[in-house]
């Protein structure tokens, strides 16, 4: 599993597998690509900025200072 940050479109791609993508459903600011068969290949994270700054708030702070340093503008 790979996690990559495109900042200047604000996009978290979580890549599950190296299969061949065959389609994707949006719900959201969600995008899961499958394969024909359904497996998920890679989920897109639409306005990743604001949907970590939600996630992180439940997180103690020791881990929120480790993994979800201030995003600069």
């Amino acid at each position: 599993m790979k996690v990559r940050f495109y900042q200047e479109d604000n996009i978290m791609v979580i890549v599950l597998s190296r299969k061949q993508v065959d389609h994707g459903v949006m719900e959201g600011d969600f995008v899961v690509n499958c394969t024909k068969f359904d497996v998920p290949v890679s989920i897109e994270i639409l306005d990743a900025g604001r949907f970590l700054a939600e996630q992180s708030r439940v997180l103690p702070d020791s881990v929120k200072q480790k993994y979800f340093p201030p995003l600069t503008a």
